[in-house]
């Protein structure tokens, strides 16, 4: 399953978009910084 998200970052406030079939992934990923987006 797919999942379409927007995730802001507080720090720059900047929004986020994208897809991902594993969002917890993804977060994780976001948190340590591997995708500008």
């Amino acid at each position: 399953m797919y999942h379409v998200y927007v995730i802001k970052s507080l720090s720059r406030g900047i929004l986020y978009k994208g897809h991902t079939n594993d969002l917890q992934r993804r977060l994780e990923e976001h948190q340590r910084g591997k995708h500008p987006s």
